[in-house]
C-alpha cells in the first residue's frame, strides 16, 4: 500500500514537472524525495533536466 502511494506521488510530481507546473525542487517535495533523487527519477524516464543538457549541443 505504501509503495503504491509513493508511486502515485512520483507519477504526479513527474507529470507536473513535464507540464511546467512544478520546478525540480517542488516536484521533489511532492514526491517526498530529495531533489537529487527526483532528478534521477526524471532521468530514468528519459526526461531531460537542465543540468543534463550538454552545452555543446546547444551551440
Amino acid at each position: 500500500m505504501i509503495e503504491k502511494k509513493n508511486h502515485l506521488r512520483h507519477a504526479s510530481a513527474v507529470e507536473m514537472y513535464k507540464k511546467g507546473k512544478a520546478t525540480l525542487t517542488k516536484g521533489a517535495e511532492i514526491a517526498t524525495v530529495s531533489p537529487d533523487t527526483f532528478r534521477s527519477i526524471l532521468n530514468d524516464q528519459g526526461i531531460v533536466t537542465p543540468d543534463t543538457v550538454e552545452w555543446e549541443s546547444i551551440e
